[in-house]
């Protein structure tokens, strides 16, 4: 008991002093922040028009049959259906990395694993799935 107050004695400071104020640049995550990406945050130096149309050429060979032409889940292919992307239940849910994870790795058995693509091309593939917040 007396090394447990010892212990409570150091920890406790130690963590209200961690948590007396947050970083300056540590706020939440809005859809709204991917309508202006930088060409460094949508993986590779193309334009942000040519990410999103690459994207978009990836998606029609290898996402539609299951998400839909624009992400609402409405695909003919699957016996599961996907989430409504464009919902914005989903895009507040759902970081940035997991949505990589989940193409790079599929889904609970339900979503194929995409780990062949480069990582530029999963990065726009997300950037895609930001697109879908605003219709």
């Amino acid at each position: 008991m007396r090394v447990a107050k010892h212990i409570a004695r150091f920890i406790v400071p130690l963590a209200l002093a961690a948590c007396d104020s947050p970083p300056a640049d540590l706020r939440e995550w809005r859809p709204s922040d991917h309508n202006n990406a930088s060409r460094e945050d949508l993986g590779g130096g193309s334009a942000p028009s040519d990410v999103l149309s690459n994207a978009r050429a990836l998606w029609a060979s290898q996402c539609v049959a299951c998400h839909g032409r624009e992400g609402r889940g409405d695909g003919t292919q699957t016996a599961v259906r996907p989430p409504d992307m464009t919902a914005a239940a989903f895009q507040q849910s759902h970081s940035d990395e997991q949505l990589a994870l989940s193409i790079s790795r599929g889904k609970n058995g339900t979503m194929p694993a995409f780990s062949s693509l480069r990582p530029e091309a999963i990065q726009s593939l997300v950037a895609l799935v930001r697109s879908f917040a605003a219709r």
